[in-house]
């Protein structure tokens, strides 16, 4: 395949992404932190607004340590249709997962061959975990996004000779990702010092690649601080602080794990590798392996060449963080969501892995034939998305059971993004009785309430509880429980039938119980 029909394989691909995205953005629930997230994009807002007084942002919620980008460019673009703030929200998070998948076919052509680039591309849409975030993850798909051009960009800055518009797009690309999430400083810092080493003692950059070097590092700093407000205040020493916090997170949570629940302090150091092999689809860690077997044997042949750099540096993106686990122990939950931004690396080196396979075959009259079965097999989770949509960041592979083996021995819809199905199908209920009030109760706190709330229909009045152990029927006057079998609070009210379920492959993420028909409230 040449560069031009590489070029047009590209085009074809983001305009079906894009049309994939409109039809089916909507269809995603409002997330456990959607609306503390869309609150604080709004107050940074405005704080900008304001003229930098209205400092209301540095005390909401402790998220002043975090990233503002993601949620500042929301905020902006739903402040004149805040009815649909959501919706926008998760448009512009799938905008960026495309942005990922974008970065890694970049990625790819620094290996002159244009089936790398389509390969990991393929791949990394066809990862259901990476696939299901996109939509709604507020935190984790932006700084993967970034994560990837910046990976790209650190590339082109070593390779490029001396060139200072590479060493200004580097410092951009870092600026980005570390404005979605301080806590990537570290990462990103460890990489460009050894990028940095390799040029200099590779490649012979020098003394000024090292001065290049400084010059990213200080545009990337500067960029991190411009969105923070908490930042304005200290611009070193509060972003030191709150990548201290990022490393050692202070709150945990109970987190099921192995049929178990542990804190999420406490849980074994494989826990983010083992969530790697369970949740990545067998296809894609084959070729994965593939792809760093041929990195090292590029890298023992030539360690010098471009090849060899870029091999390091995405051996490094997804190693370092599985690494870093198993040594230092941080405090980690919900799956792989922490890391989420290593699978495009996962990606790539599955890209790399394919590509391999198919330059064995080259000169073979069944190369073709080679060709199109690896991408059939890249392609064989689509049934799994089909099937899972919405829930596909719920994937599990057949090592655990898939879905139907995990339920009930790791999270699933942690998210509570499945409150948006059981909202609909209370409101269907709700009209067919429009004589009747009905009001209802939801296992949710104030962080999770509008994963359900969002959704009533006029007329439906809702109330939070949130325990597992609330015996007995539904009191008067609500009619229905929704609840989530996260930390079992589906358990409560056990007089109640579960009238209806939501869930995909046998694993149930939300019931619905009902109070008897004889204790109903009523007629208006």
């Amino acid at each position: 395949m040449n560069a031009t029909l590489a070029r047009i394989w590209t085009i074809a691909a983001i305009a079906i992404m894009l049309w994939i995205i409109q039809a089916t953005y909507r269809d995603y629930g409002v997330t456990w932190d959607d609306a503390v997230h869309a609150r604080y994009g709004e107050l940074v807002v405005d704080y900008f607004r304001s003229g930098f007084q209205d400092r209301r942002a540095n005390d909401y919620r402790k998220l002043y340590t975090y990233g503002t980008l993601a949620d500042v460019v929301p905020a902006l673009l739903y402040r004149q249709r805040p009815e649909f703030k959501y919706e926008i929200r998760h448009f512009l998070f799938a905008l960026m997962g495309l942005g990922a998948v974008l970065g890694v076919i970049r990625i790819g052509r620094l290996f002159h061959d244009p089936w790398v680039g389509i390969y990991a591309g393929v791949a990394l849409v066809m990862l259901p975990r990476f696939y299901g975030h996109a939509f709604f993850n507020c935190k984790d798909i932006p700084f993967a996004c970034f994560f990837t051009w910046s990976v790209y960009a650190l590339c082109r800055f070593v390779l490029a000779d001396g060139r200072w518009i590479s060493t200004v797009s580097c410092g951009l690309a870092f600026a980005a990702t570390l404005a979605a999430r301080p806590g990537g400083v570290p990462l990103l810092l460890m990489l460009l010092v050894l990028a940095t080493g390799f040029g200099h003692f590779a490649r012979g950059g020098g003394r000024q690649l090292w001065l290049r070097a400084i010059v990213v590092w200080a545009i990337a700093w500067a960029g991190m601080v411009a969105f923070w407000p908490w930042a304005h205040q200290s611009p070193l020493l509060n972003p030191l602080r709150a990548i201290s916090r990022s490393l050692a997170f202070e709150v945990s949570y109970p987190v099921l794990f192995e049929g178990l629940q542990t804190m999420s302090d406490q849980l074994p150091r494989y826990y983010l590798a083992k969530y790697l092999l369970i949740t990545t689809p067998p296809f894609c860690l084959v070729l994965m392996l593939v792809g760093l077997v041929y990195g090292v044997r590029s890298q023992i042949r030539d360690p010098s060449s471009p090849v060899s750099l870029a091999c390091f540096v995405i051996q490094f993106w997804l190693l370092a963080p599985l690494l870093l686990a198993l040594v230092a122990h941080p405090n980690v939950y919900d799956g792989l969501r922490h890391v989420l931004f290593i699978l495009p690396a996962v990606a790539v080196l599955a890209g790399i892995g394919a590509a391999s396979i198919c330059r064995v075959f080259r000169r073979k009259p069944y190369r073709a034939a080679v060709v199109a079965a690896l991408l059939l097999v890249c392609a064989l989770p689509t049934f799994s998305l089909v099937r899972l949509h919405p829930y596909q960041m719920t994937y599990f592979n057949g090592l655990v059971g898939g879905l139907k083996g995990a339920a009930g021995r790791y999270e699933t819809d942690y998210w509570l993004s499945s409150y948006k199905e059981a909202i609909e199908w209370i409101n269907e209920q709700a009209s067919a009785q429009p004589e009747r009030e009905l009001s209802i109760l939801v296992a949710a706190n104030s962080l999770s309430k509008a994963c359900a709330e969002y959704y009533l229909a006029p007329g439906i009045s809702m109330k939070t509880v949130f325990s597992n152990r609330i015996p007995g029927q539904i009191p008067a006057p609500y009619t229905y429980y929704v609840a989530t079998t996260r930390y079992g609070v589906d358990r409560s009210f056990p007089h109640s039938p579960i009238v209806h379920s939501i869930g995909r492959d046998d694993a149930v993420f939300t019931v619905i119980r009902k109070r008897s028909e004889g204790q109903l409230a009523p007629p208006k």
